[in-house]
């Protein structure tokens, strides 16, 4: 769990320009590691942005892939393999310094929800994609991640509302629950990407529904 910190005034403005994008899921099948890298590789090879990826939490093949190689920095441990730079986020702190490195864009993969996020961590991103399934078997993990993120959060709610989307459940069940909690609730059926370093015209095509 990130431990939230405030900035000061004259922080934000430091950090004016670099734009951060999260992305979560519900479902634990969802795979948000290659969302995430799919995303940051879109907005850096397609869109011509300087852009890293951070990864909060443990993931065992982020840490392998750490270990075989040299940090780009020590604070905080990076890994630049030729196409995309990572980075792991242990505090707030780590990503206000990669805000001074002068990204344009930062991409989160916020992993599955377990319930231990804060609405402070969730807000430190400017938007935040939550992947959920509306499936029968799947329902009550997006009941609970909505539950936990916007029932008693209008800002949250706020930017939720029109960047859920659905990876999988029939358009009758993502319509109901989104009427439930209020907000809109985007069906992307076909986010399932092979290779999130080689981009298929699909691929492309749904990613940028989430940029709409």
């Amino acid at each position: 769990m990130i431990r939230f910190s405030g900035n000061t005034k004259a922080g934000k403005d430091i950090f004016k320009r670099t734009e951060t994008i999260g992305i979560i899921a519900s479902a634990p099948e969802t795979d948000t590691a290659t969302a995430s890298i799919a995303l940051a590789n879109y907005y850096r090879s397609a869109k011509g942005y300087n852009t890293a990826l951070a990864i909060v939490g443990e993931d065992r093949g982020f840490a392998d892939m750490l270990s075989h190689a040299e940090c780009v920095d020590m604070e905080p441990p990076g890994y630049d393999d030729g196409v995309l730079r990572y980075y792991v986020l242990k505090s707030m702190t780590d990503l206000e310094k990669m805000k001074y490195r002068g990204l344009d864009r930062i991409v989160i993969d916020l992993g599955g929800d377990h319930g231990v996020y804060t609405s402070e961590e969730l807000m430190m991103t400017d938007r935040i994609y939550a992947m959920i399934s509306t499936t029968p078997w799947r329902r009550i993990y997006a009941r609970e991640f909505l539950f936990s993120t916007i029932i008693n959060e209008e800002k949250l709610r706020q930017r939720f509302r029109n960047m859920t989307y659905s990876v999988s459940g029939s358009a009758g069940s993502d319509h109901d629950l989104g009427r439930e909690f209020g907000i809109g609730i985007r069906s992307i059926r076909d986010l399932h990407i092979c290779d999130p370093y080689r981009l298929t015209k699909e691929n492309l095509k749904n990613l940028n529904l989430l940029l709409e």
